[in-house]
């Protein structure tokens, strides 16, 4: 733990001292999130925050990640020297500094990607990645090297990993567990308002349930706020231990329809069956709903897999992708039980490109204005 201690001691948040976080856990209002992302580099401004109010959010969710290699079940390099900026503890900690300065709440919601070890990898020497060949003989020479690791995990994707060996999953889950108490003293430290202790780990949520429960009970004598878990749209009703914590989270991302592009009524009706399911989760263990994640690509065909970024591809439709915000808010906002939504994501400068996520400077930003301006 040395190592976030003097994070936190270098980094000027003096201004969050306290004696106890007093966020527990009653939130009052609906939450109106957005998920920053962070620039590659220092410094992240009060400027890149700012546009947030435009939409009148009043929560900002800050993700600061490690990774595992596939073949090292490890977690680490969450503070390698030249992780992205807005992804490393340092970049939180400044998000977090500069939007309580703002007034505005802050989910602290660490993710953990699984990626390949390069380190040791030779790039092949004067290769000019203007043009095609090079950029191909780049590509290949580290697929070659990659194949020349022995995988122990399954998987590509944090939502589908494990360990090939089922023995092994301790030595992941040691990993894991620093990581996450380290971001625990930050969450406690900084007086976040909300902490999520992990996000869309499918397998591991379920497969190792007394791991979750075990490490629920550590969190919480580090950090006196609320918390919740990000379950992934296909795996929040396999979850046994939503009733250790104080929100069920989920990442919204529902396929709706193969409609091009639907109509807001069909979204609605193809609304129905999750809503049910969501409504019952949040019934069965009494706790509020949070939407840790939400977001369209400004696409077509955007309703039939909203966690699938490849479908820029398809033609653009910002049309669509405000219908989507539209249908989703008409259908859960004025509910009790549901208490906010994070989209993903607000990017720091421009939006990410014509047909991302992101709804700034696009027909959504309008309608995401509308319903964050309503009432709670």
């Amino acid at each position: 733990m040395k190592t976030i201690y003097l994070l936190l001691l270098i980094f000027p948040i003096c201004c969050f001292q306290c004696k106890e976080n007093a966020g527990i856990p009653n939130l009052h209002k609906k939450i109106k999130g957005l998920t920053f992302d962070g620039p590659p580099n220092p410094p992240i401004t009060s400027k890149m925050l700012e546009s947030m109010k435009q939409v009148n959010a009043n929560w900002v969710s800050t993700t600061p990640e490690a990774h595992t290699y596939h073949h090292n079940l490890e977690v680490k390099s969450y503070l390698q020297e030249g992780q992205w900026y807005g992804e490393s503890f340092m970049g939180s900690l400044a998000v977090i500094k500069i939007a309580k300065e703002q007034g505005m709440k802050v989910m602290l919601k660490p993710h953990i990607g699984f990626i390949n070890d390069l380190s040791n990898w030779t790039e092949p020497p004067n290769l000019d990645m203007q043009k095609q060949t090079d950029r191909e003989t780049h590509f290949k020479s580290q697929m070659a090297f990659i194949k020349t690791q022995k995988k122990v995990t399954k998987g590509t994707w944090r939502g589908d990993f494990e360990p090939k060996n089922e023995a092994d999953w301790p030595i992941w889950e040691k990993g894991y567990r620093k990581f996450i108490l380290n971001c625990a003293q930050i969450a406690d430290s900084t007086q976040v308002d909300l902490f999520c202790i992990g996000t869309e780990l499918s397998r591991s949520a379920v497969k190792r349930e007394q791991f979750w429960r075990e490490l629920i009970i550590e969190v919480k004598k580090i950090y006196k706020g609320p918390i919740t878990y990000s379950a992934n749209w296909d795996n929040f009703q396999k979850i046994k231990f939503w009733d250790q914590l104080d929100y069920i989270g989920t990442n919204a991302y529902f396929p709706l329809t193969d409609s091009k592009d639907p109509s807001e009524k069909l979204l609605l009706k193809e609304w129905n069956t999750p809503y049910n399911q969501i409504k019952a989760l949040s019934n069965q263990y009494k706790k509020p709903i949070i939407f840790t994640e939400f977001g369209y690509v400004s696409s077509d065909n955007a309703a039939k897999e909203p966690w699938n970024e490849h479908k820029r591809e398809a033609g653009e439709n910002e049309i669509l992708q405000a219908k989507l915000y539209n249908a989703l808010f008409t259908k859960f906002w004025k509910e009790s039980w549901f208490a906010g939504s994070f989209v993903w994501k607000w990017y720091y400068a421009g939006n990410g490109g014509e047909k991302s996520y992101s709804p700034q400077f696009k027909k959504a930003e309008a309608t995401l204005q509308k319903w964050y301006k309503s009432p709670d």
